[in-house]
């Protein structure tokens, strides 16, 4: 109740070869770069989710942990 995915119904078989694929194409690259490297890439890609959909894994975290009103309502604007 205090996250965005309020009205989610499941994922299309698409969705999740999509997810399985790119999840695959993530541990290649952190295969590949150093531990630095990952975790600049972690909040690069956290900032840019945060920046055009009002949402990612932190936020996600945060509102589990401590729901704010502030961050709902900008979420939903």
């Amino acid at each position: 109740s205090v996250t965005m995915a309020l009205d989610y119904y499941g994922d299309s078989i698409l969705n999740s070869l999509a997810d399985i694929g790119f999840c695959s194409f993530g541990f290649l690259i952190a295969t590949k770069l150093s531990s630095r490297g990952v975790l600049l890439m972690f909040f690069a890609l956290e900032l840019l989710t945060i920046v055009c959909i009002r949402d990612s894994l932190l936020l996600n975290i945060l509102m589990l942990l401590w729901p704010l009103e502030s961050i709902r309502t900008w979420q939903m604007q």
